[in-house]
């Protein structure tokens, strides 16, 4: 590929009227097995039913921003700082990069 393809040229976007919007609210709350009232009680609890009704909750709550979405956020970034795991992977990872760049600019 040269500097001046597009590499993704050969995607096709669709930009969706209201109806569309709704039609795909609907359908993530299907799948997910609940309402918007239902899915926004999981976010702000941050514990959701399930993994499909969680990415349910990314997709629809950017159509309806709202204090929910934010507390949810809240929810999950306390949910990922708590894991002590990820938090020490994370910070060997991130002291990795930095020796990587380091190098790098010597």
């Amino acid at each position: 590929m040269t500097g001046t393809e597009d590499r993704y040229a050969d995607i096709e976007v669709d930009v969706l009227d209201d109806a569309g919007v709704r039609a795909a609210i609907d359908n993530a709350l299907a799948r997910a097995g609940c309402t918007w009232e239902e899915l926004q009680e999981q976010a702000k609890a941050g514990s959701f039913s399930s993994e499909i009704a969680r990415r349910a909750w990314f997709v629809v709550s950017s159509f309806e921003p709202s204090s929910v979405v934010v507390d949810s956020l809240r929810a999950e970034i306390g949910r990922v700082r708590a894991d002590e795991d990820f938090t020490a992977r994370a910070g060997r990872l991130i002291e990795r990069d930095k020796q990587l760049l380091g190098r790098l600019a010597r």
